[in-house]
């Protein structure tokens, strides 16, 4: 993806200056909700070709009519949406795939429904004789910024709570690369990350907390009650955004810690059928269990627009073969036993450390590694400043080489 695609969000909360123009809002989104549902089971039952003037031709008068405070550019939004979402279905095989439906209350505006988007307000068109009134929004800090340092696109209006938010988009402006090097990634289950100048990030106190809230899902679960149920989805959020945030923080770290534009991770795409059997076909018991509770795709996603915002960006390379090769001369070679990887040369090195130079090494770009005297990881702590921790030793031939000033691998 290119830097000038690139788009950050913010939702700002609503103030309407009446109850009135609330209630508008509220009958609209509910249209636009009812009239999404109804065109897609008339595209979908009737076999409608998904090509724009057959669509357009079976629901834009009939939606029009039935749902009068939506305009010509809402409807023809809406039935593009909608042949998406089948297109989708179609090409991905689904059988027994059910009906695209709508299920909460969101509306994306165009240049026809309002004008003067600022930090302040926004001008809606808020009746049917298309007059607009001022809707303000609570002020932050953060929006300011926003609107001071982007340009803002089509929001987006939608309600979480019972209160009415918009989704704002500002346009990212492009920012060359500063440099062709590269620095390596692997991530992992019990350690999540180590980068290939030996940083191990791994947040501790989030661990414990997930541990927390799944043994307590798995209690409210036994229950089967009403309000368990309605307890457990509460704990199902509160998950995520503990996920979400220690992502921020992971990623932070990472581009914090090097000057390299290009940070390289594994494609784990379809991991879990992937590595889901032993090399004797035996099925690996509780494997895809404890991968969906490592936020590996999350983490790609925050880390890729993080490092566009700071003039990096996201590489991956197939995982193949990243954890048996030896680092220090590209080949299978080397012995590795639990977290150590004995090199060809004598280099000692932490496996996962070992594995995300040969990931760096894949991506074909120039990079370098040094490896410390006393053959120690950094260790990353959230809220704290970079610490280290003994986690291999080297041997005579790795201190002799440094010593020397020997590049050991590295390209």
């Amino acid at each position: 993806m290119k830097n000038a695609d690139l788009y950050i969000t913010y939702n700002a909360e609503m103030v309407f200056p009446n109850e009135e123009c609330r209630s508008h809002f509220i009958a609209l989104l509910l249209q636009v909700r009812d009239a999404y549902n109804e065109c897609a089971k008339i595209i979908y039952e009737n076999n409608v070709p998904l090509d724009i003037k057959s669509v357009h031709n079976a629901v834009y008068s009939h939606i029009r009519n039935a749902y009068p405070k939506l305009t010509s550019n809402a409807v023809i939004a809406i039935y593009k949406n909608v042949m998406g979402a089948i297109r989708s279905i179609k090409s991905n095989k689904h059988e027994d795939a059910k009906i695209p439906e709508k299920t909460h209350l969101s509306h994306k505006l165009n240049k026809f429904l309002y004008n003067h988007l600022t930090a302040e307000g926004i001008w809606l068109t808020t009746n049917t004789k298309r007059i607009r009134s001022r809707i303000t929004f609570k002020s932050y800090p953060r929006l300011q910024e926003m609107f001071q340092k982007y340009i803002p696109g089509d929001p987006t209006i939608f309600v979480r709570e019972g209160k009415f938010y918009m989704s704002i988009p500002f346009k990212v402006p492009e920012i060359p690369l500063q440099n062709d090097t590269c620095i390596g990634v692997d991530m992992g289950e019990r350690r999540f990350a180590i980068t290939s100048d030996g940083l191990m990030l791994n947040d501790k106190d989030y661990n414990a907390r997930r541990r927390k809230i799944r043994y307590l899902k798995r209690c409210l679960q036994k229950k089967g009650t009403k309000s368990a149920n309605r307890h457990k989805r509460k704990l199902s959020h509160k998950e995520q955004n503990q996920s979400t945030d220690m992502c921020n923080h992971i990623s932070n770290a990472i581009i914090g810690s090097t000057t390299a534009s290009i940070i390289v991770l594994e494609d784990l795409n379809n991991i879990k059928k992937k590595t889901s059997k032993t090399k004797d076909g035996k099925k690996r018991k509780d494997h895809n269990r404890r991968i969906s509770q490592v936020p590996f795709y999350k983490f790609k996603q925050i880390l890729s627009y993080k490092a566009l915002l700071n003039g990096k960006r996201v590489e991956t390379v197939s995982p193949f073969m990243t954890s048996q090769i030896d680092c220090t001369t590209g080949k299978k070679e080397g012995t590795r036993k639990n977290r150590r990887f004995y090199c060809k040369n004598g280099t000692i090195l932490d496996s996962d450390w070992n594995a995300a130079i040969n990931i760096a090494r894949k991506s074909k770009h120039p990079f370098s590694f040094k490896i410390p005297l006393d053959g120690t990881l950094k260790t990353w702590k959230a809220g704290c400043e970079s610490t280290t921790q003994s986690y291999c030793k080297p041997s005579l031939a790795t201190t002799e080489a440094l010593q020397a000033h020997l590049p050991l691998g590295g390209g």
